[in-house]
């Protein structure tokens, strides 16, 4: 057969020596319709009627899976190697900051009456005044007045003791055009006992001291003298806020029998008043 009509061969010349072992190895198992020449020479898709896959076949395909196998293999080495990063960069991100200690709960402030305190306050006063000269005779009495006040409180449970003093200026007078009585400043000076009947409202009595700068006179002579007596009296505080209360509190207060000198002589006057007090403070 002429060189022009002998089909060339499909495979590399480093390739032959190894397509003729692959041959030499599955010898028994090759068709013996095509022998190893004819497999050389014949183009590929004239071996395909083969009941089985030559060495030739084998060796090629084992080619390809190699080749066409190796992106593969690197793409799963680079999987597995970048599935690893991430992992680790979670426990590194994901890795919480350990918690601080809690810190100790403070106890809110109890709200109580305890603590000094100062406060403002206006009063109306009324009573009656009596005197022995020249004849035995009485007269009503009555005034406005402003007070300010200051005191300390302690609560023990549901009861509240304390102290408190305060000073008033004003006027109360009277008189029947035979004796007259007038007061223009006072003061006390007073111990108090209360009873929380909730956290904000408190009920309480007070007594003490009293003290006023009092005028009597008679006849058209006068005489002005301070006075002492005794003071007594209940109230109820309520919370307007955390510091600040209100309050109304009632006080009859009696300043005793009072020597003054009149037209008459030694005139006794007697004189005794109830006020009535509506105030703010400011506890501390």
């Amino acid at each position: 057969m002429p060189k022009s009509h002998i089909p060339k061969s499909p495979y590399s010349s480093r390739e032959i020596p190894y397509i003729l072992q692959f041959f030499q190895r599955n010898k028994r198992e090759e068709s013996t319709l095509y022998g190893v020449l004819p497999q050389l020479l014949l183009l590929p898709w004239l071996r395909y009627p083969l009941r089985k896959m030559n060495a030739a076949q084998e060796y090629v395909l084992m080619r390809q899976k190699i080749y066409y196998s190796r992106p593969l293999v690197l793409a799963a080495g680079m999987a597995v190697i970048l599935a690893g990063v991430p992992a680790r960069a979670a426990d590194v991100v994901g890795e919480e900051p350990p918690v601080p200690a809690a810190a100790p709960l403070e106890n809110p402030p109890v709200n109580t009456w305890s603590g000094p305190y100062v406060g403002v306050s206006g009063a109306y006063v009324f009573g009656r005044a009596r005197y022995s000269l020249p004849a035995a005779g009485s007269f009503a009495t009555n005034g406005w007045y402003g007070n300010v006040f200051a005191g300390y409180d302690h609560q023990m449970g549901p009861v509240v003791i304390g102290i408190e003093g305060d000073i008033g200026y004003g006027s109360t007078s009277g008189g029947n055009g035979v004796a007259s009585s007038r007061t223009r400043v006072d003061g006390t000076l007073r111990a108090r006992l209360g009873y929380a009947l909730t956290d904000d409202v408190l009920a309480y009595g007070t007594g003490g001291l009293a003290a006023a700068r009092l005028t009597g006179e008679e006849g058209g002579t006068s005489q002005t003298r301070t006075v002492l007596g005794w003071t007594a009296g209940a109230g109820v505080q309520v919370k307007v806020t955390q510091s600040v209360f209100g309050r109304l509190e009632y006080r009859y207060t009696d300043f005793g029998n009072k020597t003054f000198a009149t037209a008459s002589g030694a005139n006794t006057f007697s004189n005794r008043e109830n006020k009535l007090l509506l105030g703010v403070g400011v506890k501390f």
